[in-house]
């Protein structure tokens, strides 16, 4: 499997959002709208750089979109990342990964499909902040290039609320408005 350009980092493309105070981070077509609030950004600069605090961090998308919705869980043991598991899920919980036709229908138009990239973006993670000096660096998988943007959006909300140690569970509204 290809890795596209490596994004500048986690961190970097956070910092970028969290500047603007109050945002929504537009997905192009494939995913809904995604916003963070104002205090969402103050508790993210307030915790930047910190070290990660033990134990297991969660976040969920609250809506469907095309019959899945994104789920993530990190869990962080002596201050580094020791496993996540990002995924989408349907209503009934079955990971987007055993959906043989939408892999096929993917693969075919993009050439990859979600049983390659969700374990590759997973163990980019590991890898970037697995270390005691963690790159930081997550690769784009070629062909997943929105779904790679999401993870690293969520990725970083988790990483925020591990150096806080916040493990209240992060809840995204991904409600699609339509003009």
């Amino acid at each position: 499997m290809k890795t596209s350009k490596t994004l500048k980092s986690i961190a970097l493309t956070s910092a970028v959002f969290m500047s603007l105070g109050s945002f929504t981070v537009a997905a192009p077509a494939v995913f809904p709208n995604t916003s963070v609030t104002a205090s969402a950004a103050k508790t993210a600069k307030q915790t930047a750089g910190k070290k990660l605090k033990n134990g297991t961090y969660k976040l969920a998308e609250q809506d469907y979109y095309n019959g899945y919705r994104v789920v993530m869980s990190m869990k962080v043991k002596n201050n580094k990342i020791v496993s996540n598991k990002y995924d989408y899920v349907n209503k009934k919980g079955k990971s987007k990964t055993d959906d043989a036709a939408y892999e096929k229908a993917m693969k075919k138009a993009n050439g990859v499909g979600p049983k390659e990239y969700i374990p590759k973006l997973n163990e980019e993670l590991i890898k970037a902040y697995g270390s005691k000096e963690p790159s930081a660096v997550v690769d784009t998988v070629s062909g997943a290039t929105e779904s790679s943007n999401l993870f690293v959006i969520y990725a970083q909300q988790l990483i925020n609320r591990a150096q806080a140690g916040n493990h209240k569970t992060v809840k995204i509204s991904n409600i699609i408005y339509s003009d």
